[in-house]
């Protein structure tokens, strides 16, 4: 597997040319400037992850198919996810299903969400976290996780989070900061 990380604007310029259908109508569609320059984003940094894990598909559109739930896909050729945060984007490939997702850790500073994504045993662990920061960083572990696992399945966010399970996949997690603002990235892959 092969995960790429970077901050959207160096792949923004993509030309819209090199989007594939489906993707070039949600550009097409897009009402902000930051929301196109994500989709060209993605289909940049999926070019060059591949390229690095050895496929290249030349200066046309990306052959990107869709499964009936939305989840894309080439026909012939590796698997891929995509996922953004604030001004970063991560894509993964492999040769297997894979789902990645990257939150910032700032975004779960409110544990609302806790009662959605975590079932009764994360629920326990969590509720002895008495730390603030804490308690963001596993929401956001969590929720990283869970948002990999949907994506590496084909469900998306269509799925309860409270009924998945990282011990069904392999999982793998990045923290880092990036510009003072604290990340989580992890994939899942199948076992």
């Amino acid at each position: 597997m092969i995960v790429i990380i970077s901050k959207i604007e160096r792949f923004a310029d993509t030309p819209p040319s090199l989007l594939d259908e489906g993707h070039f109508e949600q550009y097409g569609k897009a009402k902000s400037v930051k929301r196109r320059a994500e989709i060209t984003a993605g289909a940049g940094i999926l070019r060059y992850a591949l390229k690095e894990y050895g496929f290249t598909f030349g200066d046309e559109p990306l052959p990107v198919k869709f499964t009936g739930e939305g989840k894309p896909y080439f026909q012939d050729g590796p698997c891929f996810s995509l996922s953004h945060s604030g001004d970063l984007i991560v894509c993964a490939v492999d040769a297997d299903e894979v789902g990645v997702d990257i939150e910032r850790v700032s975004k779960f500073a409110k544990t609302r969400i806790a009662r959605k994504i975590l079932n009764p045993f994360e629920e326990n662990a969590f509720a002895g976290i008495s730390d603030t920061d804490e308690a963001a960083k596993y929401l956001a572990v969590k929720w990283t996780g869970k948002e990999a696992i949907a994506k590496l399945i084909g469900k998306g966010l269509g799925v309860a989070f409270s009924k998945l399970h990282e011990e069904d996949c392999f999982m793998h997690t990045f923290s880092f900061v990036s510009d003072g603002v604290s990340y989580i990235v992890r994939t899942a892959s199948e076992k």
